[in-house]
C-alpha cells in the first residue's frame, strides 16, 4: 500500500501565513477596505476547508491503521498510523495559523468600522 504524504506545498505560501496590513486600502478612504477583508475572509474560509479535508484524512488513515493492526499486519499499520497523526499535525498546524490570522482580520475590522459603515453625509446645500 503506498502512502501518499499530507503536505500541501500550497498551504503555506506567504500570502496565506499572514496577514499583511491592508496598507493604502486601511489608511486612506477611497480605496477598498471591504473588498480586503472580503479577500482575507474568503483565504479564511479555504483555510477551514483544507483544515476539515486533512483531519478526515487523518481520521480514516487512523481507521486503516486499526484496521491493519486487527489483521495483525503491524508494519502497514506503523505506517498508516503515522500518516495519520502528519495528517491531523498539518491540520492542527494550518489551525492555528487560521485562527491567528482570523483574529487579525477581526480586530482590522473593528478597529476601521466607522469606515465600513460610513454613510452619505452631505447635507445639501447650505443657505
Amino acid at each position: 500500500m503506498t502512502i501518499r504524504p499530507a503536505t500541501q506545498p500550497a498551504l503555506f505560501d506567504a500570502a496565506s501565513t499572514s496577514v499583511p496590513h491592508p496598507g493604502s486600502a486601511c489608511c486612506d478612504p477611497n480605496q477598498d477596505l471591504a473588498g480586503w477583508i472580503q479577500l482575507q475572509r474568503a483565504r479564511i474560509e479555504r483555510d477551514r476547508r483544507w483544515i476539515r479535508v486533512l483531519h478526515q484524512r487523518g481520521r480514516r488513515l487512523r481507521k486503516a491503521a486499526t484496521r491493519a493492526l486487527t489483521n495483525s499486519d503491524t508494519n502497514t499499520s506503523r505506517a498508516l498510523d503515522g500518516a495519520s497523526v502528519d495528517a491531523h499535525g498539518l491540520a492542527n498546524a494550518l489551525a492555528q495559523d487560521m485562527l491567528i490570522r482570523e483574529g487579525e482580520v477581526e480586530r482590522i475590522e473593528a478597529a476601521h468600522q466607522y469606515r465600513l459603515q460610513a454613510t452619505n453625509t452631505y447635507m445639501g446645500d447650505v443657505a
